[in-house]
């Protein structure tokens, strides 16, 4: 069984990569940066995933794919007035694009009746911070193309999902106490959190989900947040 997943090479995308390991896939890596964890059973491909062409060509390089999982994704919080078009194109391209050609590729080679896709979208695509415009734009793409996927590759028996993630602490960066206080779940996330909500939706028993988006968040965009005296 084969895998696929943007963006292994650290954070959220190595713990993906981790963990369809330990379930016996072999895992190809499409990342334009090297992995520092090696596994015979983990295939690091170096692709831009600006690059269209690229995309193309080393996908057809590929064995049958069983499983996609888009999780590649860039981000800049440059002041928006000084921020050129060509920088928006360039988050929007790697991280909305490149899973609509992935999604297409992937559909076109898929036989069976269990195939899967998963994106990474975000809360972002909900709510955002201050000069944020592409990757908010982005990732309300990819919630979009979630259910617009799910829709157009039914006869393919394809299920699309996604998974918006909040505060994931992927760095392992040291915390405050108030930064898990903030949540309601009371913690901030850790990368398991995206690992196990991934397996269960691209399990073979999980075909009856298809064109939802699932926050993992701690709770937060149920908050209500009122200024403090």
């Amino acid at each position: 069984m084969n895998v696929l997943i943007t963006g292994a090479s650290n954070g959220i995308g190595e713990g993906l990569l981790k963990a369809y390991i330990d379930m016996g896939y072999h895992v190809y890596n499409f990342d334009y940066k090297e992995p520092i964890y090696k596994h015979d059973h983990a295939h690091y491909i170096k692709c831009d995933l600006a690059d269209e062409q690229a995309i193309n060509e080393t996908y057809g390089n590929l064995p049958n794919i069983d499983l996609l999982i888009i999780n590649a994704a860039t981000f800049d919080q440059k002041d928006f007035f000084s921020q050129s078009l060509k920088d928006i194109k360039h988050i929007v391209a790697v991280n909305l694009f490149s899973a609509i050609q992935l999604a297409q590729l992937y559909s076109k080679q898929y036989v069976g009746h269990t195939g899967r896709i998963v994106l990474l979208s975000s809360t972002r695509a909900y709510m955002s911070e201050k000069n944020t415009i592409g990757y908010s734009v982005s990732k309300g793409g990819i919630t979009s193309l979630t259910h617009s996927l799910a829709m157009t590759l039914q006869d393919k028996h394809i299920t699309v999902n996604a998974i918006a993630p909040g505060w994931i602490n992927s760095h392992h960066d040291d915390l405050r106490e108030v930064d898990h206080q903030f949540h309601p779940s009371k913690r901030v996330g850790i990368i398991e959190d995206v690992v196990r909500t991934c397996l269960f939706l691209t399990d073979e028993h999980a075909s009856f989900i298809n064109g939802e988006v699932i926050t993992v968040d701690g709770g937060v965009t149920k908050k209500m947040i009122y200024p403090e005296d």
